[in-house]
């Protein structure tokens, strides 16, 4: 398996396996306990399921007197059983779907009130801050910065107004 260990640079985050043609190795969705196999086989690049980076699951309740309180436990874990595993080039999804701030989750339409806008981006900046890798409340053990995000999904499909303006606004 390509490591670090076996003469790959270790800052390369799985560069080596990616071709001329631009093709890249990775797992998609990746899964709690399966990182170690993928890892071994030296697949460099994983992308994380839609839920793991969802806002409502890192920030349950609405913010109170504008204190706001993120469990950052299980993308915390995705990211580092990943990393564990060598997988260093992690592409995550993000998704404003919250039970107390999106537009409505029954009608699919996960865009926040406008009332909340401003604590999605605050939920937004501190999820980037975590992960991005420059030893400013990174999370515990990052071994390397997420860099790849995609936001809420492909729009098409998945995007509840099924409005692109909104989509491109957000």
């Amino acid at each position: 398996p390509l490591r670090p260990d076996a003469g790959a640079d270790a800052g390369d985050g799985g560069e080596a396996l990616v071709g001329d043609g631009g093709f890249a190795l990775g797992v998609e969705y990746s899964e709690p306990g399966l990182a170690a196999p993928f890892g071994d086989a030296g697949v460099p690049w994983a992308k994380t399921r839609l839920e793991i980076f969802s806002w409502g699951r890192s920030e349950p309740s609405a913010p109170m007197g504008n204190t706001h309180t993120y469990d950052w436990t299980c993308p915390d874990q995705e990211i580092a059983e990943y990393q564990a595993a060598w997988m260093t080039r992690i592409q995550s999804y993000m998704t404003p779907s919250s039970s107390w701030a999106s537009t409505s989750l029954l009608a699919k339409d996960i865009m926040p009130k406008p009332e909340h806008m401003d604590d999605y981006e605050l939920w937004a900046q501190a999820l980037f801050e975590r992960y991005d890798g420059d030893g400013n409340a990174d999370m515990p053990g990052l071994r390397a910065p997420v860099l790849h995000w995609i936001v809420a999904g492909e729009w098409t499909g998945f995007w509840g107004s099924g409005d692109a303006d909104d989509y491109i606004g957000f």
